[in-house]
């Protein structure tokens, strides 16, 4: 919204919740009501009658669900809109953790070691080795959610015994112990275009976007990655996941099909990955996009919602927060000349940590009854 909506193009935001604090940005040019993601049916009905109406020019899916549907009606799209996504089967392999592995291993791609058994019968023998401390993986997951972390034997039987994995049958991982290190960025036919390496502390890397990132250059990291996306053919926008281990080396742990979290860390940065995707929808050519450098060690804090939201859950992280305004090397996702955005950021992340509140008094009371 602030790349291209400060580039002068009219931008609007597509979502099914009335009061995201994105759309009141006095950079976007409206919100654009829609049926839930998890609706596919209907949202891709919705979706399709909105683009054939010939008013939008370009459309940029940010969430795993929507990529998904995109890729699968993408010829369709195509006629109508402008569109960067891969196709059907370079998708597939990243979409399904079960085959991000497979390839990985047949690409000689170093990823924590992983187990793949068939059933419930090898699941139980293979509960008796040593594969512990251990995480299980949903096939079809996004950030933390259906991702379960194990340390015993009875913790994994137990798991399987009462989940039913929203009928996917999960993978197993070695729980894997190093730096956290995410890389977004743009790339067309495996060719990366631009990128922004970040790293953040092991307390802040457990799901979602972390309250306080610090970019990197890495040159091994960065090979790594552009192999992983050639060896792909990978087209549009991508966000890998490592853990570098102290003894071992970076491990990939993920691949998203979409921007990362840290998309507005690279645009404070001076990479403007947005109008990247922009360019390449538009032109087709890769060839003139010029992209510069950043700065190493610079600090981006997502204050909304997740710095505020972290502060809700540790009291005891007050004096880090207010330090972080005296690093004058410091970002963050608080646009001072977009009050209107800023005014309604503050509220969504009141009612995240008013959700987060009640979420928690549930839990005590429920064991309490137990």
């Amino acid at each position: 919204m602030q790349s291209l909506g400060r580039r002068g193009h009219r931008v609007f935001v597509i979502d099914h919740e009335p009061y995201v604090a994105l759309a009141h940005s006095r950079f976007c040019a409206g919100l654009i009501h829609s049926p839930r993601e998890s609706q596919t049916e209907e949202y891709m009905v919705f979706l399709l009658d909105l683009i054939k109406s010939g008013e939008y020019d370009l459309l940029i899916p940010i969430s795993d669900a929507c990529v998904g549907m995109c890729v699968n009606r993408r010829e369709e799209l195509k006629k109508y809109i402008r569109l960067v996504v891969p196709e059907k089967e370079t998708y597939a392999k990243v979409a399904d953790k079960r085959l991000t592995c497979l390839f990985a291993i047949d690409r000689g791609i170093p990823i924590p070691r992983t187990y793949f058994p068939p059933d419930r019968e090898a699941l139980f023998s293979m509960a008796q080795n040593s594969i512990y401390p251990c995480v299980v993986k949903m096939p079809f997951s996004s950030a933390s959610k259906g991702v379960f972390f194990i340390n015993s034997k009875q913790e994994l039987i137990r798991l399987y015994e009462s989940q039913n994995f929203q009928g996917q049958w999960p993978i197993i991982q070695e729980r894997i112990i190093g730096e956290f290190f995410g890389i977004t960025g743009v790339a067309h036919q495996g060719r990366v275009l631009a990128s922004l390496i970040h790293t953040t502390n092991q307390e802040f890397s457990l799901g979602g976007t972390p309250p306080i990132s610090y970019s990197v250059n890495n040159t091994e990291l960065m090979e790594r990655a552009g192999y992983t996306i050639s060896q792909l053919k990978w087209t549009g926008a991508f966000n890998l996941d490592y853990i570098n281990m102290p003894d071992r080396g970076f491990r990939l742990l993920e691949i998203n099909p979409r921007f990362a979290g840290s998309l507005n860390f690279s645009y404070r940065m001076g990479l403007d990955l947005p109008f990247v995707y922009y360019h390449l929808a538009f032109d087709g050519s890769p060839d003139d996009i010029q992209t510069g450098q950043y700065a190493d060690g610079i600090m981006f804090r997502t204050i909304f919602p997740s710095e505020i939201m972290w502060l809700c859950q540790h009291r005891d992280y007050l004096g880090r927060f207010l330090k972080n305004f005296l690093n004058l090397r410091a970002k963050s996702n608080i646009y001072w000349d977009d009050l209107p955005l800023i005014w309604w950021q503050a509220k969504e992340t009141r009612w995240h940590c008013q959700d987060m509140k009640i979420s928690a008094d549930n839990k005590k009371k429920g064991l309490l009854c137990d």
